[in-house]
């Protein structure tokens, strides 16, 4: 990453505190664990927060809050999920939780940026050269979004198309007649 970008260890290192596993067993032992992390973090992603909706002054009060109550609630801390977590405190902290939400969707590397130039590439050829950015934009979702043909299974597709339309295009057909074929 740092080969590539300016990194800011700093900053890397604060998110660390999204590591569950990196959480100490107990609370007692370490009363300001991730306490400067945060407050690094909420300097540093105030604008983003903000413009969630979000605000940054509540969140070092959450994150005390939350780290007290999942101890109290959870058994195995550094065993659990994010997800549990938000499930069971989202209501509670959900301010320090979208904090959390925003570090773990932080890409770790460019490569799927790197992927969609390629495909921008592969689609906008020489042939396409003229192609709108709206339907670039459109085909590109097509080709980066969906699933492998190999892994799509076609009979809702050909079902709902049998059955929608101006005027049924094959009125008694159902599923149980392909099968017999």
């Amino acid at each position: 990453l740092s080969n590539r970008f300016e990194a800011d260890e700093e900053l890397l290192k604060a998110s660390s505190v999204v590591q569950l596993d990196t959480w100490p067993e107990k609370i007692s032992e370490e009363l300001d664990f991730g306490d400067r992390n945060i407050a690094l973090l909420i300097e540093k992603f105030s604008p983003a927060l903000e413009t969630a909706g979000i605000d940054p002054g509540v969140i070092e009060p959450e994150w005390t809050r939350l780290k007290i109550r999942m101890y109290e609630r959870f058994s195995d801390v550094p065993n659990l999920s994010w997800k549990q977590v938000n499930e069971g405190l989202g209501n509670r902290c959900p301010n320090v939780l979208a904090l959390v939400d925003l570090i773990l969707s932080l890409p770790a590397s460019s490569a799927e940026a790197e992927r969609g130039f390629s495909q921008m590439g592969l689609v906008k050829s020489d042939w396409r050269s003229r192609l709108l950015d709206t339907s670039l934009s459109d085909l590109l979702v097509v080709k980066l979004r969906t699933p492998d043909i190999l892994d799509f299974d076609p009979t809702e597709a050909v079902a709902l198309w049998l059955s929608d339309g101006m005027r049924s295009r094959r009125p008694n057909f159902t599923l149980a007649d392909s099968d017999d074929e």
